[in-house]
Parts: C-alpha cells; structure tokens; sequence
C-alpha cells in the first residue's frame, strides 16, 4: 500500500509541478499584454482558470499513475511529452508572447 501512495504522490506531484512551472510563465507584465488582446466573447473569466486547470492537472497525475501501474513505461511516455507541451505552452505565450508559436505547440499537442 505504500508503494501505491508513493507511486500516486509521485505521478501527482509530477504533474503539478509542471503546472507551477507553467504558471510561472504568467508575471504581471505578460498579464498586461494577455488582458490587452482581443478575445473571444466565450472565454471563461480569469477565475474559471485556476481551477479548472488544477483539476486537469490532478486528473491527468491520476491517470499517470494508473497507466504506470499496469503498463511498460512507453506506455506512459505520450503523457510525459504532453506534460512538456503543456509547459511549454504556457511560456511560449504567456512569457515570449508569441501566440503564433504557440499555436504550432497546441497543434503538437493534438
């Protein structure tokens, strides 16, 4: 039972520290620029964000962990290259502010 708790505080940790590295991306100045674009009349407010992305991140640490649990590790290999995406996602557009690049990074992601 250890091993599993272990294993679960690894993959979530894992998962979150992308997140927090992520959001470091995100200083005043690049919230400036992000709230001066023109944007979408669905966009969620700035509050949705924090949240909803923290349960992603929490779900995707879980699922880590269960496809870690029961597979080989090249199984567990497309999350670990979605987590670099993910990460560098957040600093190509929040901190290089270069929405074009980062567009090129979701279509990786896909």
């Amino acid at each position: 039972m250890r091993k599993i708790f272990r294993s679960l505080l690894f993959w979530e940790g894992l998962s979150f520290t992308v997140a927090f590295l992520g959001s470091r991306a995100m200083d005043e100045n690049s919230m400036l620029w992000y709230s001066g674009l023109v944007r979408s009349s669905l966009t969620p407010p700035n509050i949705a964000f924090p949240i909803v992305w923290s349960f992603l991140y929490a779900l995707m640490g879980y699922s880590a962990f269960r496809v870690a649990r029961k597979a080989e590790f090249r199984a567990i290999v497309p999350y670990l290259v979605q987590l670099l995406l993910n990460l560098a996602w957040s600093w190509v557009f929040f901190h290089y502010r270069q929405p074009s690049c980062a567009l090129a990074v979701l279509f990786l992601l896909m």
